[in-house]
């Protein structure tokens, strides 16, 4: 629907008019118009080419002030540059607010939240109209409009009466920079640390996280995100673009392209076992050892009996049996530098008859 900018008892009734009709400034404005929103060659939304930009249509009705109709939305990815024509196509009856006074059209820069981010408003052409005549749009034609280096746009107005009191027309953006350099890197096992650069930044600019579907929103210049996972041994995916939600206090977001996709794989579940002697007599010295895996290397081991460490290393010897009674749990404490903890136990009796020898 086409946005309103001014809102008071009026109404609009959408027109066109036969070439033929038009051409000595009269016409039945009966028939739908051309596109509200179009390109050369055919209509578009996103006007990723350059072309002719259609910002005004209508017939406007009332004594005094009148409601303005123009555009339904805003136009985007235009790329610094691009040149383009803007057109517009009414009428206004008798009576209608400024019909007989200076008409002016102008541009300015704008950032993204559609205010201007320069002083001054450059003037696009200048005429007059009449009531109950309907004008074709090669008498309201504005070429070599060009997008700006700088900035994220160009606001068009229409100034109806010549008195500065400027109404709004249509936004046109230029394509919002993607972020770039993306990279995914795992920070603990549970743990994904993304980074990456910028390729704008600003109050009403996003960084969105896709892995691969939407994850979160993040405000720029933030360049980093830590992600919980969920899984082990499990690959994760990210890309990210940036956004801009309802640019120029619109309806329709800016997206730009996304990054290309980095990967990470958590690492398995760390585990691990000992294996050694289940008996020994008092007093026997010997030597358990532990079979291990997952994680990411390197580990480090911690032996423990009765809560007491006893020593360090992938095998541990020492005296088990000695002072521990019948038996004792036998206990070790696996770390990986992924910050993965594992624990394996093993009980050993103490008897007088066990073998002389330590068995693995």
């Amino acid at each position: 629907m086409p946005r309103r900018e001014r809102r008071l008892a009026t109404q609009i009734v959408a027109l066109s008019c036969v070439a033929a009709a038009c051409a000595d400034g009269t016409g039945d404005p009966t028939d739908l118009p051309p596109p509200m929103f179009a390109l050369e060659g055919g209509a578009s939304t996103q006007c990723a080419l350059a072309g002719t930009i259609w910002v005004l249509t209508g017939h406007f009705v009332g004594v005094g002030d009148t409601t303005w109709y123009h555009s339904p939305e805003d136009c985007y990815e235009l790329p610094a540059g691009t040149t383009l024509t803007v057109q517009a196509s009414y009428m206004l009856d008798t009576g209608a607010h400024g019909q007989n006074e200076g008409h002016r059209f102008y541009r300015k820069v704008i950032g993204y939240d559609g205010d201007g981010i320069d002083d001054d408003s450059v003037l696009l052409g200048s005429f007059t109209r009449s009531a109950g005549v309907l004008y074709p749009v090669d008498s309201n034609t504005f070429t070599g409009i060009s997008m700006p280096t700088t900035g994220a746009g160009l606001k068009i107005f229409l100034d109806v009466d010549n008195d500065r009191n400027f109404l709004f027309l249509m936004n046109l953006f230029k394509p919002l920079a993607s972020p770039s350099a993306l990279e995914a890197t795992l920070a603990s096992y549970n743990k994904i640390d993304l980074t990456w650069t910028n390729g704008v930044t600003g109050t009403l600019v996003d960084t969105r996280i896709l892995a691969p579907d939407y994850l979160t929103d993040l405000p720029t210049p933030t360049d980093s995100f830590r992600v919980t996972a969920s899984q082990l041994n499990t690959q994760y995916c990210f890309r990210i673009l940036h956004r801009v939600e309802n640019a120029g206090g619109g309806t329709i977001d800016i997206l730009s392209d996304t990054t290309s996709t980095e990967c990470v794989t958590t690492p398995p579940q760390l585990w691990v076992n000992i294996r050694g002697p289940i008996i020994v007599r008092p007093e026997q010295e010997c030597t358990w050892y532990t079979s291990h895996g997952g994680g990411i290397t390197p580990y480090s081991w911690t032996w423990l009996i009765d809560d007491d460490t006893v020593g360090t290393g992938e095998s541990w010897t020492g005296n088990a049996g000695g002072g521990h009674g019948s038996s004792f749990e036998l206990e070790v404490h696996l770390a990986s530098s992924d910050g993965q903890d594992a624990r394996g136990t093993h009980t050993v009796s103490v008897v007088d008859t066990a073998p002389p020898f330590c068995p693995k």
